[in-house]
């Protein structure tokens, strides 16, 4: 995730799940695919469910607090979601670093699909090549033999 869940819902970063969940709500009616018919509302919906999810599970908010160098102070009464233990801590780089891999696995499929492409794309375009100039040399035949 390369954005920030803060900023795309418009929230400080000391709110509560109540009030993210809010935000959310608002902003979906806003960018929900079926409401807006601009061509990235698909892809900003997207996101915004990605941040609710993100910031609803606390391993997650805490390791997107971390990256982006948020750190809340705890008001009082209220649970501190970053007094997690190390299995909680370690939950977290385990699903940055599952996240990574398959983002790394998806981007090298995509380069592979592409070469495939291109060397289709290459091998059609000798044949193509070939086949014109099988064709200039048979005019070039027929022409001396007829004359």
């Amino acid at each position: 995730m390369a954005f920030d869940c803060y900023k795309m819902l418009d929230i400080p970063p000391d709110t509560n799940g109540d009030e993210i969940r809010r935000a959310f709500r608002h902003k979906a009616k806003e960018f929900h695919p079926d409401v807006n018919q601009s061509p990235e509302a698909g892809a900003i919906f997207r996101e915004l469910k990605e941040a609710l999810e993100t910031l609803t599970d606390p391993a997650r908010r805490h390791a997107h607090d971390a990256r982006f160098g948020y750190h809340r102070q705890k008001k009082k009464g209220e649970q501190n979601l970053y007094s997690i233990n190390e299995a909680d801590s370690e939950k977290a780089k385990a699903a940055i670093s599952q996240w990574e891999k398959s983002q790394s696995l998806q981007r090298a499929a995509a380069e592979r699909k592409k070469q495939e492409l291109l060397n289709q794309y290459r091998k059609r375009r000798r044949m193509l090549l070939l086949a014109i100039l099988g064709i200039g040399w048979l005019v070039f035949l027929l022409i001396w033999i007829l004359s």
